[in-house]
């Protein structure tokens, strides 16, 4: 009696008749009983004020003088986790307090964590876009791409970001390093993102004359457009995360295009390949579709007409 609940007589006894050590079952019951414990004077049997002061003190909604010093002050007793905590303050604080939130973020980004110092400069160019600044936040959006070249671990959508944004607004002068960035991103073919990844491909390679390649790229992006996973906005922003799918989007205006001028320029191909031979054209209609070239030999030919074997022999 008067036990504690981890505490139960064992009938086992040692060797000198004395009862035996606490067995791997009893100490699993005494580490629960502790936790129990703990979690059941913070989650809301206790003190509210001790449970936010103990798990919230980094999230807080509201910010004021008063908030800011008690934050300072647990943020200095931190032995570890303060670009986190610095990070998840700043998110928590984006939508209500963008200043505060921006500071605390480029404190996050200054300690120079490899795990958060992405997400947080990722974080930031969201806030300046919020607030209509470009250029902002098309330069944090390439200090977090920096970051990631150097800890390939972490990955955001930073770095496709800066290279959809750039095409958006036709800043040409930023091409060359969008390129960069896009070959050395993993392909995607599906959702927002591949719509935004193809579709910079498509604008930076047609503005380099690479109209098939161009058109190939601006092919996969609408066809990503359509993708049921692709979000759905009112309107078109400057985020991609907010594109629209329908026909009037005039970035998806500029992607038709090249698809449409890609596919002039393979008509192009097609047409000075088969030359002016009249039998070569009848052969071609009568073969199908230029897409069918593979399995027409003569237009394999360009259109040349090679004598058969049975017509150069002699007369039987």
């Amino acid at each position: 009696m008067g036990l504690l609940p981890w505490r139960k007589q064992s009938s086992k006894r040692g060797p000198l008749g004395f009862p035996s050590w606490p067995t791997a079952d009893t100490r699993q019951q005494r580490t629960r009983f502790r936790l129990n414990k703990r979690s059941a004077q913070y989650s809301g049997t206790g003190t509210s004020n001790e449970a936010q002061a103990v798990t919230d003190w980094y999230r807080n909604t509201e910010w004021n003088s008063e908030i800011a010093e008690a934050f300072e002050a647990r943020l200095a007793r931190s032995r570890s986790q303060k670009a986190q905590y610095l990070r998840i303050q700043g998110v928590t604080l984006a939508s209500s307090h963008p200043d505060v939130a921006i500071d605390l973020l480029e404190r996050c980004a200054s300690i120079g964590d490899d795990f958060e110092t992405a997400p947080a400069l990722a974080s930031i160019a969201t806030i300046w876009l919020g607030r209509g600044e470009l250029e902002p936040a098309l330069a944090a959006l390439e200090r977090a791409t920096i970051q990631e070249e150097r800890v390939p671990d972490v990955s955001t959508n930073a770095p496709r970001d800066f290279c959809f944004l750039v095409t958006l607004h036709e800043q040409t002068d930023r091409y060359d390093r969008a390129l960069r960035i896009l070959r050395w991103l993993p392909p995607v073919s599906f959702g927002a993102a591949g719509y935004a990844q193809n579709g910079a491909l498509a604008v930076i390679l047609f503005h380099r004359n690479e109209t098939e390649k161009a058109a190939a790229h601006a092919e996969q992006a609408l066809s990503a457009a359509l993708d049921r996973e692709t979000p759905l906005a009112g309107k078109l922003t400057m985020h991609p995360d907010a594109i629209v799918k329908q026909i009037d989007n005039p970035f998806t205006k500029r992607l038709l295009k090249i698809l449409e001028a890609g596919k002039a320029r393979a008509r192009a191909k097609t047409k000075s390949s088969l030359g002016n031979g009249g039998d070569a054209s009848r052969h071609a209609a009568d073969c199908g579709s230029p897409r069918n070239s593979t399995r027409c030999p003569l237009l394999a030919t360009g259109g040349r007409i090679d004598p058969l074997p049975e017509m150069t022999g002699r007369p039987r």
